[in-house]
């Protein structure tokens, strides 16, 4: 599995087949990508940041960036109730463990905008993803795309 999906961890329980090939050597149009208790993948649908790019480190960096000025710096534990809210939540969150720094919610925010804007078209994919997105189209398994980023920052995120 691992020359298949890079570095990608598939757990145990799932295993691929080679499909064979249908009549004039078009592949057959189901999945033959198996659960072990025997079911097919249907469809897979990704979460984008941190799981097919790099988001995260940009996030991280970009927020040490504001904080540094204060001696100040995110931690794991932090970092972990940000993720999955959306940018004013995420905020607040964040500068609640910061009480002493004279940043509102919206200060935070535009300084961190711009910054984050700067890194997102050069964001990479993370290890493995090229190669399984291109195996699931190859078996013609569905894919989509889901985020809880607002629109203006996916579209940047993902353009290339």
């Amino acid at each position: 599995l691992s020359s298949i999906y890079g570095s990608l961890h598939v757990p145990s329980h799932i295993s691929i087949k080679n499909e064979p090939f249908a009549s004039k050597g078009k592949p057959r149009s189901s999945s033959m990508i198996k659960m072990g208790f025997g079911k097919k993948i249907e469809y897979v649908i990704f979460d984008v940041d941190g799981l097919m790019i790099d988001s995260e480190r940009v996030y991280t960096d970009v927020t040490n960036e504001i904080l540094a000025p204060y001696g100040a710096k995110m931690t794991w534990e932090i970092k972990a109730g940000l993720m999955g809210k959306t940018e004013r939540p995420a905020a607040a969150h964040l500068l609640s463990f910061f009480p002493d720094i004279p940043l509102t919610i919206d200060d935070y925010l535009a300084q961190r905008t711009p910054l984050q804007n700067a890194r997102w078209p050069h964001v990479q994919l993370l290890p493995g993803v090229e190669r399984l997105v291109a195996h699931l189209a190859a078996h013609r398994i569905p894919i989509a795309i889901a985020t809880s980023s607002v629109r203006r920052n996916f579209e940047r995120k993902t353009v290339e």
